[in-house]
C-alpha cells in the first residue's frame, strides 16, 4: 500500500494492537489465533480446531484480563486438535476430512453456542477447551451480533420470533441469555423473509447505543440498552438515504467513529464512504494513500474494517495465501468542507503459514 509508514514505534502506538482472527474452509473448520500488530507476530494459536457442520458467528469481550470468545449459532461441532492434512481452499465443496459418526459431534443443539477463553494474566496465554455456551432463547443461524458495554446482542438468523434482540452480559450476575427488547418493526410477515436487521447492529459507544438499519422500511433506528423498554430505540431518520452504499460496501466499520461517521469501503472502486448519522447525508472521503494492482486484486478477499479505538480504523485483507495485511488510519471529519480525511498511521504484514482459508473476522481486544 503506496504511502503507508511501515515504522512501528510502540512508543507511538495508539489504539488496540492485539487481534483475535478467525479462519475457516469451507465453513466447517475454523481455527482461532491471536495477533500482534506491532509486534507483526501471531502471539497464540488456539489448540483445538472447531469443526462445525454450519457457518456459524464469532464475537469475544475482554474482561477482566480474559478473553471470552463465544461461537453464535453452532448446532453440531466436534474440537480435534490441528490435523496434517492437506489445506483446502475455501472455493471447493469438500469437507476436510472424512464423513464422521454423529456421535463424534459435541451437540450443541440446545445451547446454539460454543465458548472458549483465555487468560491473558498467565505467560504464555492459556485457552480454555472449547465447550458448549449459555442456551439461547432462539436456535440462530449465522446471525448478526454486535458487542456495547461488554453484552453480546444476537439478532436474525431465525424467520420465527426474528423480533427479538437477545443479550448475554459477559462479567454479569447472569449466566444465559436474555431478551432484552422488541425491535419496533410491523409488517405482514407472509410478504418476505421477516430477517428485520439488513446489516449488523453498529456499535455507537459514544452514546450508549447500537445504529440498527431496516431496508424493508428504509429507516434508520438507534437502540438504547440502558433506557426501560418503553423507551429505548429511537428512529433517526425515514427516508435512510442511500441504505443501497452499505450493501453493495465489501466492509464496513464495526463501530461508529469520529463524530457519528460510518465508513464503508468498496475495493472494487478502491474508495471509501463515510455516512453521517446526524445529518442523514453520505460524505466524500479524502485518503492519503492507494493500494497498487497486486493489492488490489487481494483486497478482493476477506476484506473486514475495524475500529481499534481513538477513532484509529483498521482495514485488513489477504494480499496472498499466506499473508494478512493491515493498514492502520486516522479519520477526522472537516466540518468546514463537509468531508472525511483518512490519514494513514501504519502498515503491517503478517505471515500466517499454510493459511489457504478465509480469515474474515477481526476482533480487536
Amino acid at each position: 500500500m503506496e504511502g503507508s509508514n511501515r515504522k512501528n514505534n510502540s512508543a507511538e502506538w495508539v489504539g488496540k494492537y492485539r487481534i483475535l482472527a478467525k479462519r475457516w474452509t469451507c465453513g466447517v473448520k475454523s481455527e482461532f489465533f491471536v495477533l500482534d500488530l506491532k509486534q507483526e507476530i501471531i502471539v497464540t494459536k488456539h489448540p483445538e480446531v472447531v469443526w462445525s457442520r454450519d457457518e456459524f458467528t464469532t464475537t469475544a469481550v475482554l474482561h477482566e484480563d480474559t478473553l471470552s470468545v463465544v461461537n453464535i449459532g453452532v448446532r453440531k461441532y466436534k474440537n480435534s486438535k490441528p490435523s496434517k492434512h492437506k489445506p483446502y481452499y475455501p472455493i471447493m465443496a469438500v469437507n476436510p476430512e472424512p464423513e464422521e459418526e454423529e456421535d463424534n459431534y459435541i451437540h450443541s443443539s440446545d445451547s446454539n453456542t460454543c465458548v472458549s477463553t483465555l487468560d491473558l494474566t498467565k505467560s504464555p496465554a492459556i485457552w480454555s477447551n472449547w465447550t458448549p455456551g449459555p442456551k439461547m432463547i432462539f436456535k440462530r443461524e449465522s446471525p448478526y451480533s454486535a458487542v456495547l458495554d461488554k453484552m453480546i446482542f444476537a439478532c436474525s438468523g431465525t424467520r420465527l420470533n426474528s423480533r427479538i434482540l437477545e443479550g448475554y452480559q459477559i462479567g454479569g450476575s447472569s449466566s444465559k441469555w436474555e431478551e432484552t427488547t422488541i425491535i419496533p418493526f410491523g409488517g405482514d410477515l407472509t410478504l418476505r423473509d421477516p430477517a428485520w436487521v439488513s446489516i449488523p447492529p453498529i456499535p455507537d459507544p459514544n452514546n450508549n447505543r447500537l445504529i440498527v438499519f431496516f431496508e424493508n422500511t428504509d429507516s434508520l433506528y438507534a437502540y438504547y440498552p440502558s433506557k426501560d423498554n418503553n423507551n429505548n430505540w429511537e428512529l433517526l431518520h425515514q427516508p435512510f438515504h442511500g441504505g443501497h452504499w452499505f450493501f453493495s460496501a465489501s466492509a464496513i466499520a464495526n463501530q461508529v467513529v469520529g463524530d457519528n461517521l460510518i465508513l464503508c469501503f468498496y475495493p472494487d472502486s478502491q474508495i471509501f464512504l463515510a455516512y453521517n448519522i446526524i445529518t442523514n447525508k453520505w460524505l466524500d472521503v479524502h485518503w492519503l494513500f492507494k493500494f497498487d494492482d497486486t493489492q488490489q486484486t487481494c483486497l478482493l478477499y476477506g476484506i473486514e474494517l475495524f475500529h481499534l479505538g481513538n477513532d484509529i480504523l483498521c482495514l485488513a485483507a489477504s494480499r496472498d495465501k499466506f499473508h494478512i495485511e493491515f493498514l492502520r488510519f486516522s479519520v477526522k471529519l472537516v466540518q468546514e468542507q463537509q468531508l472525511v480525511q483518512l490519514t494513514p498511521l501504519s502498515f503491517h504484514s503478517i505471515f500466517v503459514p499454510d493459511i489457504l482459508a478465509i480469515t474474515d473476522t477481526f476482533i480487536p481486544f
